[in-house]
C-alpha cells in the first residue's frame, strides 16, 4: 500500500468494529491508552513532558465479555489484518553449508 496506507485501512475497520461491537450492545473502549502506562517509568521525561504518560502499548479494544456462568470479564483484543502482496522474502531454501 502506499504512503500510510496500511494505518488508514487499520483505522478504517478498528472504526467499523466500534460500530458493530455498538450495535451488538458490547461494552467495549477503543484505543486504551494509559492501560500499560503504570508498569513503564516516567521519571526520564522531559519537563515539556510533564503530565503526559510513556504508553508503551496501547491495545485497540477493551471489551467487556460474558464468561461462564454469566460472569463479565474485561478482555483486551487487538486487530490483525492479512494482506495478499508479494513475498519480500527469498523463496529458495537454504542450501547445505550456507552456499548460495
Amino acid at each position: 500500500m502506499e504512503g500510510d496506507g496500511w494505518r488508514t485501512r487499520h483505522d478504517t475497520i478498528k472504526v467499523e468494529l466500534s460500530s458493530l461491537f455498538g450495535w451488538a450492545g458490547v461494552p467495549f473502549q477503543c484505543e486504551v491508552f494509559n492501560h500499560f502506562a503504570p508498569l513503564i517509568p516516567q521519571e526520564g521525561l522531559s519537563r515539556m513532558e510533564r503530565g503526559r504518560k510513556r504508553q508503551g502499548l496501547v491495545p485497540d479494544f477493551l471489551l467487556e465479555v460474558t464468561k461462564e456462568r454469566g460472569m463479565k470479564q474485561m478482555e483486551l483484543a487487538e486487530l490483525k489484518t492479512i494482506s495478499c502482496c508479494p513475498s519480500r522474502h527469498n523463496m529458495r531454501p537454504a542450501l547445505p553449508n550456507n552456499r548460495p
